[in-house]
């Protein structure tokens, strides 16, 4: 298939999804004002089962902090996890000097290499197609000898 027609059938798919999508959205908007007090107690249910759920929390944790019970009622447990607190430039030279637990920062290496490439960098052109955001349909007539 030609470079134009895939561009026309592209522009044609566009616009339909762009119709489609605006009458989900429309049906959207529909049902929110249609259930605007049933949205509004599922709101207002979820958020007082955050702030109880908070609360259940913070007190079986102060109960614990004072009996050690990691079982206090059926339902809830204390989970006691291991966190590790140490400084990061410690443990980089730890890292170096036992040889393990190293990582590249592939992100901070690419940009110093685009910028100054070590030898052992290759450099390549990848080539990548664009499409425009927004097609005529004459485009492609006007474009039919480029194929």
């Amino acid at each position: 298939m030609s470079l134009s027609r895939l561009l026309e059938e592209l522009a044609e798919a566009r616009l339909i999804a762009k119709f489609a999508s605006g009458v989900l959205q429309a049906a959207r908007d529909q049902f929110t004002i249609e259930n605007a007090s049933t949205i509004e107690r599922v709101e207002t249910a979820s958020a007082n089962v955050g702030r109880l759920e908070s609360a259940v929390r913070e007190t079986a944790l102060e109960r614990y902090a004072v009996d050690g019970n990691k079982k206090p009622t059926p339902g809830v447990a204390i989970r006691v996890l291991t966190k590790l607190n140490y400084d990061p430039a410690a443990a980089l030279a730890w890292a170096k000097e036992h040889t393990i637990a190293l990582a590249l920062d592939k992100r901070a290496f690419s940009k110093i290499a685009n910028v100054d490439p070590p030898a052992f960098v290759e450099v390549t052109e990848e080539p990548q197609a664009t499409i425009a955001r927004t097609l005529k349909e004459d485009h492609a007539s006007s474009n039919t000898h480029q194929q």
